[in-house]
């Protein structure tokens, strides 16, 4: 099975030469798995926590207990339910955040939606749009804002890819935060 960040490699295009080499926390449903699946050397970190999951704990065999799993969320959700300590959750996120370093040094974009890992960004694009957040992030919401108020680069009224796709907020991108 080829690495979250060799799935992509070969398709065209890449998103605009600012955001490579950033990790950039967006909100849940917001369009990242999209962005991801579009775009060449962009990964969705669901996909970079599942190949740590796999690394850290091969025995854990998703597929055998609940069938194949397109949906890295998923995944992700049943692991930490039902199969995870505070350790083995470190050691997970641990070896997820070497891997969207590793990656940012190659100049992929990784977007990411996990609290666990927003540390890591930056750029925050934070969703205003309550019909497209996903549901569940309401409560986290408040705490996030709270938690990145300060840093809050940009927010969004709609779907991430036509916000990245728009020159004039790359204008703004690289006046105002280089």
């Amino acid at each position: 099975m080829l690495a979250a960040h060799e799935r992509n490699n070969y398709r065209e295009p890449k998103l605009p030469r600012v955001f490579w080499g950033k990790i950039i926390y967006v909100t849940p449903g917001s369009g990242k798995t999209y962005v991801a699946n579009k775009y060449r050397k962009v990964v969705d970190a669901d996909d970079l926590i599942v190949e740590s999951i796999q690394e850290v704990c091969p025995g854990f065999d998703y597929d055998s207990y609940y069938g194949e799993c397109p949906d890295p969320r998923k995944y992700i959700f049943r692991f930490y339910r039902y199969n995870s300590t505070k350790h083995i959750q470190n050691k997970v996120y641990a070896r997820t955040r070497q891997k969207m370093i590793n990656l940012a040094d190659e100049d992929y974009v990784i977007l990411l939606g996990s609290t666990r890992l927003m540390h890591m960004a930056d750029l925050f694009l934070l969703q205003d749009n309550q019909y497209i957040v996903r549901k569940g992030f309401s409560q986290l919401r408040e705490q996030v804002c709270d938690e990145v108020e300060s840093s809050i680069n940009f927010r969004l009224d709609g779907f991430l890819e036509p916000w990245l796709q728009n020159p004039d907020n790359q204008e703004m991108y690289s006046d105002n935060l280089f």
